[in-house]
């Protein structure tokens, strides 16, 4: 028996899908990881794709090494040619090679948050900024937020100009920058804004990783900000061959800066995007994910579905029929049919409102049809 028959359906279109941009909606529990990785044995063995020419990115260090063990062991021979990192650590790659391109040395040193304090204690003392008026973790988290949206000191500045009580963030943010560069330093956030960086100013160097990297996964993708999402893109602009996995309303980055518009607009970003979507087979708890903001099911003639309510509008929308007068039969969903397939989404309206039980008034649904 071939690995790939111990996939369901779902997972198996997932990994067969190889050209093209794909879209894969997940939650916890529904075997992602799996797919990423008979996805990558697929490319390697089936499509005759050179390991060196994949790269899969997650988020943390401990994600990144289970896939690694993951994708050795189903793979074998030539696996370990195959980049498997977090992000940051893709970009300490690429610039240890690259970074002198940007005047830092190629054995420049990576700031740890204490480190960071310490340069931001200098600039507050060089700038006569008192402590019981504004804390120095309150300008790095500032200025990581900035590095998230790739707004360099210049750019913060100007796009608080209206604002007096930011001004000092915009003067730490400079004096900082140019107290790390006369380091050869940077912090966390630098390796991705200087990997973007060194992207859009050097083509020759984006073009060399465009035909390094010609297949992409992207796990967790609704984590990624907007750094994270424009280094993405630039690598993956010339062949598309991208695959990102993520779950809509599971995001646990917020707090960093995680933008969740990069999953909501993926098919706007890249066009002719195919998108797959599959759930668990487990208890209702292990289905959260996507699933986690209340669950309906819904009966109408001769119809069957799973009503999910969300903050957000997901990223279908269109529905093919015209859902009427559906009947609440439970409170709570113990277990979606395995081949429920999420197909549309409707937008409650005021008079539509009460036949959809507690959603309110312009709430977005999921619609899973049986």
């Amino acid at each position: 028996m071939s690995i790939y028959d111990t996939l369901n359906n779902k997972q198996k279109e997932a990994v067969l899908c190889t050209e093209g941009p794909l879209l894969i909606l997940a939650g916890a529990g529904s075997g992602k990881t799996r797919v990423l990785t008979h996805r990558i044995a697929y490319l390697i063995e089936e499509c005759g794709v050179n390991p060196w020419n994949i790269l899969a990115i997650t988020f943390t260090n401990r994600a990144a090494g289970e896939m690694r063990e993951r994708v050795d062991k189903i793979v074998g021979f030539g696996s370990d040619s195959v980049w498997v990192s977090t992000f940051h650590s893709t970009c300490v790659r690429i610039l240890r090679r690259h970074i002198d391109l940007l005047g830092f040395n190629t054995n420049f040193t990576i700031y740890d948050t204490d480190d960071c304090k310490s340069v931001m204690k200098g600039v507050f003392k060089k700038l006569q900024i008192d402590t019981k008026q504004l804390k120095e973790a309150t300008v790095l988290r500032e200025i990581s937020k900035a590095k998230d949206e790739l707004l360099g000191p210049d750019d913060y500045a100007l796009a608080n100009a209206s604002d007096f009580g930011r001004k000092k963030f915009a003067d730490c943010y400079r004096e900082y920058q140019e107290t790390l560069r006369k380091n050869n330093a940077m912090d966390f956030d630098d390796l991705i804004v200087k990997t973007v960086e060194l992207f859009k100013n050097c083509p020759e160097i984006l073009e060399n990783y465009q035909e390094r990297f010609l297949y992409i996964c992207v796990d967790e993708y609704q984590d990624t900000n907007t750094a994270q999402f424009e280094l993405v893109r630039l690598l993956a602009s010339k062949y598309r061959n991208l695959c990102v996995v993520g779950d809509d309303d599971q995001s646990i980055y917020k707090f960093r800066g995680a933008d969740i518009n990069n999953i909501l607009d993926f098919q706007k970003e890249f066009a002719g995007t195919k998108v797959i979507a599959f759930f668990t087979t487990g208890s209702t708890s292990s289905r959260s994910g996507i699933l986690s903001s209340g669950i309906r099911t819904v009966l109408t003639p001769a119809l069957y579905a799973a009503i999910v309510f969300s903050r957000s509008p997901p990223i279908a929308r269109t529905l093919p029929r015209r859902v009427t007068s559906p009947v609440i039969a439970t409170s709570l969903l113990t277990g979606i049919p395995e081949s429920a397939e999420t197909i549309a989404v409707v937008r409650v309206t005021p008079a539509e409102g009460p036949s959809f039980g507690t959603a309110p008034s312009g709430t977005w649904m999921w619609i899973s049809f049986v």
